[in-house]
């Protein structure tokens, strides 16, 4: 729900989006309910009968730049927990750009560097770097200032950082090689009141809207209760 948000913000249905790296195909499907374009590519082979098996979606294997994909042809493309896995990041990041219209955007999350930190701030705090769900698959980390300078050697200078949805040590972001343009929630409602099943995600979107209300509350409450305790 927090990937389809933010998307959602920036590219409206019916464009035509990339799921990369897609596993279950969950996310893909949901595009598709919300009535974009929604296509999918499987980098990783050992997900490929799980994804079809639980989604009844067609996958893709492969590589980007192994697909028969029209450059210039795509709205948007999304990589999640991707590019940390990368052999060669610049080369693939600038592949999957080349894969967009002039307008298009990458959406992206993937572990974070936590910036400003250095090493020598972690000695002296005698804290240890953020451990990575698999260090021998997990191959690069991202601070913003280092994502934002490979972006911009990539001619993709347009860069927003999102918040984080899932932990402190994951960074969200949103790219283009053009100016972003953002959607507000009137025509993000709009978009999705073309078809039933939009109106079906649209309700799910109220319905997490009401869960995270909720959440600030509950988080708000147990301030307050440690500020009177302490």
């Amino acid at each position: 729900m927090p990937w389809l948000r933010s998307l959602l913000g920036f590219v409206l249905p019916p464009a035509r989006v990339l799921e990369a790296g897609c596993r279950h195909g969950g996310f893909a499907a949901m595009l598709e309910q919300a009535g974009y374009q929604a296509s999918k590519l499987e980098v990783a082979g050992s997900n490929r009968r799980r994804a079809t098996k639980k989604s009844g979606i067609d996958l893709v294997r492969g590589k980007a730049d192994d697909q028969s994909i029209g450059g210039g042809s795509l709205d948007a493309m999304t990589l999640i927990d991707l590019v940390a896995r990368f052999e060669e990041p610049s080369e693939t990041l600038e592949t999957c750009l080349s894969l967009l219209k002039p307008d298009g955007i990458l959406l992206i999350q993937t572990a974070a560097y936590p910036q400003p930190k250095t090493l020598a701030h972690f000695r002296k705090s005698g804290k240890t770097l953020p451990k990575l769900p698999d260090a021998s698959d997990h191959r690069f980390l991202f601070s913003e200032q280092s994502a934002a300078l490979l972006f911009e050697r990539l001619d993709a200078p347009f860069i927003e950082f999102l918040s984080a949805d899932f932990c402190a040590n994951e960074m969200s972001l949103v790219v283009s090689r053009a100016p972003l343009k953002h959607a507000t929630p009137q025509e993000q409602a709009a978009a999705l009141a073309q078809s039933p099943n939009g109106k079906f995600v649209q309700a799910m979107l109220d319905l997490d809207d009401r869960r995270l209300d909720l959440l600030a509350q509950y988080r708000n409450i147990s301030q307050q209760a440690q500020r009177i305790a302490g």
